[in-house]
């Protein structure tokens, strides 16, 4: 049964989880080539897992397989063993630490940065070999075990942390205009501070109350 644009589509999920979502048009694309390449359901869905596990994502914003890629892996003969094939010592993901590196982002609502991250890196062996060992300190009560990352994950930080600096830039613009234009005026300079919760002041023992 030849597979529909549908089909692919569903099947090809489990990498935009992983590696970031497709825009419809390339979507469109990856389905023409499958089809073209005669692709049947379970080739591809064994290459999908494969690649799922395997795929070490780039650093020119293109993070899922591309297409000849996914084909490439639906053509892997099944007598090998496709994980000593691609077996990789090094991991783009975590730069070989086992870790996901997630940085503080600035939030323009509470306008402060949130603190930096780590989570276990999911493509690799050495991530693997931490889990193992945060699991077995957590069934001993010794800590919680972190949570696994992505490299979808990964991508969001990134993508959150430049937008993140970029309003910060803009909020320090701002302040600099408004202390400028008070200084203008002959006034002390305007002091925009991060936002902070409400605490109330109390008077000292021998001070007069308020009210």
């Amino acid at each position: 049964m030849t597979l529909t644009h549908d089909d692919i589509a569903a099947i090809l999920l489990p990498l935009e989880v992983c590696f970031g979502v497709l825009p419809v048009a390339e979507k469109t694309e990856y389905a023409l080539a499958i089809i073209k390449a005669g692709i049947d359901e379970a080739r591809l869905r064994k290459a999908v897992a494969y690649l799922r596990e395997n795929h070490n994502p780039r650093h020119d914003g293109h993070k899922i397989p591309y297409a000849s890629e996914i084909i490439a892996a639906c053509r892997m003969p099944v007598k090998v063993d496709p994980a000593k094939m691609a077996s990789r010592q090094h991991c783009d993901v975590c730069e070989d630490q086992g870790w996901i590196l997630k940085s503080g982002v600035w939030r323009e609502d509470t306008e402060s940065r949130g603190a930096d991250s780590a989570l276990i890196c999911g493509h690799c062996e050495l991530g693997a070999a931490i889990l193992r060992r945060c699991q077995r300190e957590e069934a001993e009560h010794l800590g919680k075990c972190p949570l696994i990352g992505t490299a979808q994950d990964k991508f969001e930080n990134e993508r959150d942390y430049e937008a993140g600096e970029a309003a910060w830039r803009e909020w320090h613009r701002r302040k600099d205009l408004l202390a400028a234009a008070q200084n203008e005026q002959g006034g002390p300079p305007i002091d925009i501070k991060a936002k902070q919760g409400y605490t109330e002041s109390m008077p000292d023992d021998d001070g007069k109350i308020p009210f």
